[in-house]
This record gives structure tokens, sequence and C-alpha cells, in this order.
């Protein structure tokens, strides 16, 4: 089955890889309205039974949130800040191909209904460390003492 015929991941909490980086096309690439690049990875579950995507614009703005996501698949920021790396880098796929693509990270699938697409909210490194060991109770609070 092609990722694009795979069904939308349920509600819940899942643990999986990114398995695609979305950029739009060479002659149109993904852009926000303020003319910011944009890319969209698509999240299989590790049973890879389902799909989600998220979207981020590779802005200033949007920075706080990039270094989250690359926090949530264990990349070091302060390593990334030595090397002169600049959250725009995101937009070309040699960049943001190996460092993404493949990564397992804990995400949180819901369903909204008026929307047609799930929100999808990347959870702290930790929580994927948790979710895969009791990934039978995904209800159950990581955080739970």
């Amino acid at each position: 089955m092609s990722l694009s015929e795979k069904p939308l991941l349920p509600d819940g909490k899942h643990v999986g890889p990114i398995v695609e980086i979305i950029y739009g096309t060479d002659a149109v690439p993904f852009k926000t309205g303020n003319g910011d690049p944009l890319i969209v990875l698509v999240l299989e579950d590790d049973a890879g039974s389902g799909r989600a995507s998220r979207s981020y614009p590779l802005s200033k703005a949007a920075e706080r949130f990039v270094y989250d996501l690359l926090a949530a698949v264990g990349i070091d920021r302060m390593a990334l800040d030595e090397s002169g790396f600049r959250v725009a880098d995101l937009a070309k796929p040699e960049v943001a191909g190996p460092m993404l693509v493949g990564k397992r990270l804990a995400f949180g699938v819901e369903h909204r209904c008026a929307s047609r697409y799930p929100t999808v909210t990347i959870f702290d490194r930790r929580m994927m460390d948790v979710l895969g060991t009791e990934v039978e109770n995904p209800d159950a609070d990581p955080f739970e003492v």
C-alpha cells in the first residue's frame, strides 16, 4: 500500500518515524502567506498502519517550533547553532532529508469535527521513551508519578 493510500491515524498518542518531507515542487515550492518556506512532514505509526502530517513554516517567527521538532528527534540545538544552521536551511531536501526522514518521535493526533485533516502535536522526546514501552495503554499519562 502506498503512503497516499494509507488511512489517517486515529485520535491518540503514537510513536513512529517521519517517512517523507513534502516541499512543494521545484517550480512551486510551498510558502507561507508571508513568503517564508514551508515544509510538510508525513508521519506514520511504528506499525505502518496509518499516516498523519504536520506543516512547519521555516520563518524566524516560527523558529521555536522547528527547534522543538529537532529536539524531539534528538538533534542538539547547540551543535546546530555552532555549525551555522538556520531554520530556513530545512527548505533544502539535501539538508532536511538526512536530518529528519526515518527519525522516530512521539506525536498526538486529534481529529476535530470541522476539519478534514487532524491536528498533530509533536511531543517531547521523553514521551517517546515512555510510549515506546507502554503502547498497549496509549492513554496512560507518561509523566504521572
